[in-house]
């Protein structure tokens, strides 16, 4: 007989790490900031092309995905996902989304489906429930599915978080140094001959022009380096999360008797089978909100 546990939180719930904002690292609002420093980026040709080299692929927005979606509106639910970066993130908030739905839709079905099997013995009812929930295609290989899919999306980011941060930052502290010597130098002129001064200043000042472009592009890298090793975390907590959430469901399906689990008031009591649902559809909800306010940034 497994033991009652209705007094925990559920089994079948989804692990509190999954939960926006938290499974995100700030994710969310960090996108308008990130796609600043990339348009920045992008304006120059040298540093977009490192930008290109060292992630495999173009950044992207959402003009460039709305550009996708024109030219294939499966773009975003297709079994790969788009070219950029910024389209995968979007298309991997989908997968969650529909993974999360799948898991409401799939539990709260539970209780009918072992009264519409009541003709059979427990042995087949629990070991039809077992296979939707640990079976191929069940609630578990769902779980793994989207946890693979968060570390092929880290490892296409490149999986660096604290050096490529490191190396933006120190690229930045070098360039505001090399613009504070240029101003240092025009200040320390002598004013002895207007003309020598005048040229000398021009000269300067379009050093100095340089230097600050320079230090914008070396801001911008530090921004994006920032959240693209905050977005590596989020999605190495999520690969678990989703991992643990899988665990969580296995552990408590081979626990439970074929008495119970062909019991629907075992799945509703001691599994807490109302609450996951209303759960993994809060969820579902969460995550396609971060979706359609993807798809419409600016």
């Amino acid at each position: 007989m497994a033991e009652d546990n209705s007094t925990d939180r559920g089994a079948l719930t989804p692990p509190l790490g999954l939960a926006p904002p938290r499974s995100c690292r700030g994710a969310v609002t960090a996108w308008p900031q990130l796609l600043r420093a990339v348009a920045r980026i992008s304006s120059d040709a040298e540093c977009d092309a490192n930008l290109r080299a060292r992630h495999g692929s173009p950044f992207g927005g959402p003009q460039e995905l709305m550009s996708t979606l024109a030219s294939n509106p499966r773009a975003l639910i297709g079994s790969q996902p788009p070219a950029d970066i910024y389209g995968q993130a979007i298309w991997f908030a989908g997968q969650v989304v529909s993974a999360a739905r799948t898991a409401s839709a799939t539990l709260a079905q539970l209780p009918a489906l072992t009264e519409a099997w009541a003709h059979l013995p427990e042995e087949d009812i629990s070991g039809l429930i077992r296979g939707v929930i640990d079976g191929p295609g069940g609630l578990v290989e769902t779980a793994e599915n989207v946890a693979q899919k968060a570390d092929e999306f880290r490892r296409r980011i490149g999986d660096d978080a604290g050096s490529r941060r490191k190396d933006a930052f120190a690229a930045f502290l070098a360039a505001g140094g090399e613009l504070q010597r240029q101003v240092t130098g025009l200040a320390s002129g002598k004013a002895e001959n207007l003309a020598d001064l005048q040229a000398t200043a021009e000269g300067v000042g379009r050093r100095i022009r340089a230097h600050l472009d320079n230090l914008e592009l070396s801001a911008a890298s530090v921004g994006v380096a920032a959240v693209l090793d905050n977005l590596t975390a989020a999605l190495k907590q999520i690969a678990s999360a989703w991992r643990t959430a899988g665990q969580s469901m296995s552990k408590a399906i081979a626990a439970a008797d074929p008495q119970e689990l062909s019991d629907p008031a075992y799945l509703k009591t001691a599994l807490n089978l109302d609450e996951a649902v209303k759960e993994w559809a809060a969820f579902a909800d969460a995550s396609l909100m971060l979706v359609q306010g993807s798809v419409k940034a600016i």
